[in-house]
């Protein structure tokens, strides 16, 4: 995140705006909430540590402009997103730099169950119910109050608030029991409780309404003279006009906190209306407005996010791939699962010791945990009659070489660019993000220029002209565009270049370890005699002798030259001067 160009930023906002619009107005989940969170996390770390790129206005504040010009309105609080983490001890961390900050060493808690619903915010004025608005962007929602008043659970009139304005926030959900009927009954089939609410709440003629969807209360947005010092108070307020309210737990001591998680995650299925998490914040109202909001988030609350345990599928096949080591990495195709509106059909399953570890065939039935980023994680195999033994061949399917086996890891020692597959991988390599961060060239257009023999070796990428492209029957704009990439990737910082070498076990971290002891690549050449390039104690040894390893080999050393002789220009941390092909004189 050195270099940030307003180009990354601008494609960044696009497609978290190309999200909202799937997620809030289509009512599809196109990627897992937390490759979502990593997305909006990512932009709000840009723009607190690079605040001059962006306009007055943040760009999270208007990120989804796809409501119905006709129906939406504004939010007199914002609707903020939480912070979730997926991590119980990251709660822990949170909360105890809250604490440091505010210089205390009890903070109270409350915990509720993340029901997952439709976000509402319901609007009264003297009492009465006059407007019903969804979360939207947390700013803008669409107005659904007409179908809000055929939910029974969603009072019209409120008794104990007669001061002008208050917003009541809640979920509108349906029953996990529930949502068989409404398939039986709808000629529409949902595949999940949040789907079916967000479609019937948006239906201005539906029978459903009134029987399937119910609302349940978890806090407040403007108000006028309610006095509420805690969180608590507020609960005890939405009771007393007749709201429904989440099951919620007080807790002051670390311990308990835990307990409860671990309780709600054991009792997660006897719970009857969908729930994703566990949302945490702190009880006290004062130490709330203390600690205030950012842009997206408020700083006092939490969102722990479940787990998927126990999912049960079977193995269809088994595929291999090579991947930039040359290590043989089998994929297997199972029988479709839904998870939140997601479909996961491919696993990973790491290696070839992994397959005969665990006895995984095909037609094998799997029971997976579905963890972090929708990553599927194999639990337990059940192997039957019907399995068909899984049988890996000793040559590699890509370049026919005899294949090197070592404790069961196939790894394919064929030079890269004399394997297809591992040359894919090589290439994709080289031109990453954290490489040469070469864009506008994907994998089917690495296959064409490898297949179509423009390039030979990771370097010719560098070789290649429009003409070369053209003649091949690239289109002239994309041909523009891969060119001007090339041309702008030349200029390099050696943690980059280092990372671009495809040394084993050699990631973007130690690769900037690496570069804060050089002054020139080139005294990489002579590693055996410069231990000072080491002296990082992060560094573990077996991937020292992987770097020498890789040093050591007069092919690899060549390759550099080449690199470096087709201009590219390294920069360095330690020096100002920037390496231009020019070799080190040596006595």
């Amino acid at each position: 995140m050195n270099n940030i160009s307003n180009n990354y930023i601008s494609k960044l906002i696009k497609k978290i705006k190309e999200l909202n619009y799937y997620y809030y107005i289509k009512n599809i989940s196109i990627i897992p909430n937390k490759k979502y969170d990593i997305l909006i996390n990512k932009l709000y770390y840009i723009e607190k540590k690079y605040p001059h790129l962006f306009k007055k206005y943040t760009p999270l504040l208007n990120i989804n402009k796809c409501i119905n010009n006709n129906k939406k309105k504004y939010h007199i609080i914002p609707m903020l997103s939480i912070k979730s983490t997926y991590n119980i001890n990251y709660i822990f961390n949170f909360f105890n730099k809250i604490k440091k900050n505010i210089k205390t060493n009890k903070i109270e808690l409350c915990c509720e169950l993340k029901i997952d619903g439709i976000a509402v915010n319901l609007i009264y004025k003297n009492g009465k119910l006059i407007e019903a608005l969804t979360r939207g962007n947390g700013f803008i929602g669409e107005n659904i109050i007409n179908n809000i008043n055929k939910i029974n659970s969603i009072p019209k009139y409120i008794k104990y608030y007669k001061n002008s304005l208050i917003e009541i926030r809640g979920e509108i959900f349906i029953y996990k029991n529930d949502l068989i009927e409404i398939n039986n009954i709808s000629n529409k089939k949902f595949s999940n409780e949040r789907n079916a609410a967000s479609s019937l709440i948006r239906k201005k003629k539906n029978d459903l309404l009134k029987k399937y969807l119910r609302f349940i209360c978890h806090g407040i947005g403007y108000y006028n003279e309610l006095n509420i010092n805690k969180y608590s108070n507020v609960i005890n307020f939405m009771r007393s006009n007749k709201f429904n309210i989440n099951n919620y737990k007080i807790i002051n001591k670390y311990k308990y906190l835990k307990k409860y998680i671990h309780n709600i995650i054991n009792n997660r299925n006897n719970i009857k209306y969908p729930i994703d998490g566990i949302v945490i914040k702190i009880n006290s109202i004062n130490i709330q407005n203390m600690l205030g909001s950012n842009y997206y988030y408020p700083k006092y609350i939490l969102a722990y996010k479940f787990n998927i345990n126990n999912i049960v599928s079977k193995i269809t096949n088994i595929n291999l791939n090579i991947n930039k080591y040359g290590n043989i990495i089998p994929v297997a195709n199972i029988d479709n699962i839904l998870i939140n509106g997601i479909i996961i059909n491919k696993i990973n399953l790491y290696n070839i010791n992994y397959i005969l570890k665990n006895k995984i065939n095909i037609n094998s039935i799997i029971y997976l945990n579905i963890i972090g980023e929708m990553i599927p994680k194999i639990t337990n195999v059940i192997n039957n009659k019907n399995i068909i033994k899984f049988k890996i061949n000793n040559i590699c399917y890509s370049c026919k070489k005899k294949l090197y086996i070592n404790n069961n890891e196939y790894i394919c020692n064929n030079k890269y660019y004399l394997c297809k597959s591992k040359f894919i991988s090589n290439l994709k390599n080289f031109i990453s993000e954290k490489a040469f961060n070469i864009r506008n060239i994907g994998e089917k257009l690495i296959n064409k220029i490898i297949d179509k023999k423009i390039i030979n070796k990771n370097y010719d990428i560098f070789k290649i002209k429009i003409e070369d492209l053209l003649k091949e029957n690239f289109n002239i704009n994309e041909s523009i565009k891969i060119i001007k990439s090339i041309k702008n990737s030349k200029n390099i910082d050696i943690k980059n270049f280092i990372y671009s070498l495809n040394i084993k076990n050699v990631g973007i971290i130690t690769s900037n370890y690496i570069s804060e002891n050089i002054n020139n690549i080139y005294d990489l050449f002579y590693i055996k005699d410069n231990n000072n390039l080491f002296k990082n104690k992060k560094i573990k040894n077996n991937i020292i002798n992987n770097i020498k390893i890789f040093f050591n080999k007069e092919e690899n050393l060549e390759e550099i030259k080449n690199i470096i002789n087709l201009g590219i220009k390294i920069n360095y941390i330690n020096t100002n001067m920037g390496c231009t092909g020019i070799e080190p004189v040596t006595n």
